[in-house]
């Protein structure tokens, strides 16, 4: 016998002989862990290695433990030591690689899944190996946004949270499916509408034309790239009917459902495009809606989320893609959105509606002599909408001033590096309140004249 195969036999013998012998010591973490009672397993695991911190066995099943519940950056704490041992088993770089993906740290993902590979690994890891050198792209051009609100809902009343101008459409819930939540929009003419239907057990996107008498046309699937084999739900369409936005389960995203866009041709949807960070993320991200009209925009995560809940953002879309600029770890927390000092809202069940809401300070003027103080004192239905835009605009505004006076204080006390990236943030948000100003103006004069028009004609 060689010595090479002598040494092969000898850790094949070992690591069978330790696994056996785990198996045979700690029964109790292993019925927890076939249970899925990963929380509990964890639990008796760690107590354990706290007793024998250098058994192996231990501390690989409480990083998987670990794993298993997302808890990334204990899992890595957990594990990396084990590189160090001859003896560990190749799955270790499997499970850093999620791990390190899962802390965004995805250059390191892409080499611990090469590791497994030159390792002579089985597992195909093809797909999470392209997803994180794919990621490393991403987080080269994270896109810099202004978060001007942030409200945490329960999922079935996600819609409640997205203020729509009538010009721009309509967000519809589609009836409730047992894959879940299926929603569609219809445009600000009323003549067109993209949904998500259920189809064997695969949600794909279908559309729908307006007729003469009222109805809407026979669904087909919508044509082009859009629809695959995975799921596609939450679509958004503007109003010129080119550009889509869609959320895809497709494996070769960041993890559950990315937001995706798609242009149409004329023949159909062009390939979509992922729209990377800070939009998506290794949650679930979904529904993003861009009205052109208000200069406003909003998508919804349930990263950092109870089950059941979203996190809907609010925010000031770039008319051209601004990046972030500053070190990895600047890029990774705006990507992770955390970077955004705005104030979490929940919206409860037993909240006051928009009919009864007050209008602060003096009131709204109608004209000389009439100003409303009540929501519920608006006679017109589109006066009410084109107001609704305008406290949007108003609440963005105020935001981003606040923002904006903090970006200036900053940048008296900062290095000249750090000037750099906060004159940047400073143009951008000057930008986006000229355009804010334009927007509140415009809604007010609507809101106005349209209210005015309404008690010109009814009384």
């Amino acid at each position: 016998m060689t010595r090479l195969r002598f040494y092969i036999l000898l850790i094949t013998v070992t690591l069978l002989s330790f696994c056996s012998l785990a198996r045979a010591q700690y029964p109790e973490g292993e019925a927890l862990f076939k249970r899925g009672d990963y929380a509990k397993a964890e639990a008796y695991y760690q107590s354990q290695l706290r007793q024998n911190p250098s058994n192996m066995t231990l501390r690989y099943r409480t990083g998987k433990c670990q794993l298993l519940q997302k808890h990334y950056e204990q899992a890595i704490n957990t594990l990396e030591p084990l590189k160090k041992r001859s003896n560990t088993p190749k799955e270790l770089y499997v499970m850093l690689g999620e791990a390190y993906f899962g802390c965004y740290r995805f250059a390191e993902s892409v080499e611990s899944y090469e590791t497994y590979r030159s390792k002579g690994g089985e597992q195909d890891v093809t797909v999470p190996l392209r997803r994180s050198r794919q990621a490393v792209h991403m987080l080269e051009s994270v896109d810099d946004i202004v978060v001007i609100d942030s409200t945490v809902v329960e999922l079935d009343k996600i819609l409640s949270v997205y203020r729509l101008a009538k010009e721009i459409g309509t967000l519809t819930k589609e009836p409730k499916d047992s894959v879940g939540l299926l929603t569609g929009c219809i445009s600000g003419r009323n003549d067109h509408k993209i949904f998500a239907k259920n189809c064997d057990s695969t949600i794909s996107l279908f559309e729908s034309y307006g007729l003469l008498d009222g109805t809407w046309s026979t669904p087909t699937p919508l044509t082009g790239a859009v629809n695959t084999k995975d799921n596609q739900n939450f679509p958004f369409i503007h109003p010129d009917g080119v550009t889509l936005y869609f959320a895809s389960d497709d494996p070769s995203g960041m993890g559950g459902y990315d937001i995706f866009r798609a242009n149409n041709n004329g023949n159909g949807f062009l390939e979509p495009h992922n729209l990377g960070f800070p939009y998506n993320s290794t949650a679930n991200d979904y529904l993003m809606v861009v009205d052109e009209y208000t200069g406003i925009g909003w998508f919804a995560t349930d990263r950092r989320q109870p089950k059941g809940k979203v996190m809907v953002y609010t925010f000031v879309p770039n008319a051209v893609r601004v990046n972030v600029e500053g070190t990895e770890q600047e890029r990774i927390t705006r990507a992770q959105m955390k970077g955004y000092a705005v104030t979490e809202k929940t919206i409860e069940t037993s909240s006051k509606s928009e009919e009864t809401a007050s209008i602060s300070g003096e009131g709204f003027v109608i004209k000389d002599g009439l100003a409303y103080h009540s929501i519920q004192q608006f006679q017109s239905e589109n006066a009410k909408q084109h107001f609704a835009q305008y406290q949007v605009a108003q609440q963005a505004m105020a935001q981003a001033e606040s923002q904006l006076a903090d970006l200036r204080k900053a940048y008296g006390t900062a290095d000249e590096a750090q000037r750099k990236t906060i004159a940047n943030q400073i143009s951008i948000l000057e930008q986006q309140l000229l355009s804010l100003r334009t927007t509140m103006k415009q809604e007010a004069k609507l809101t106005r004249n349209c209210e005015i028009e309404w008690l010109n004609t009814h009384q």
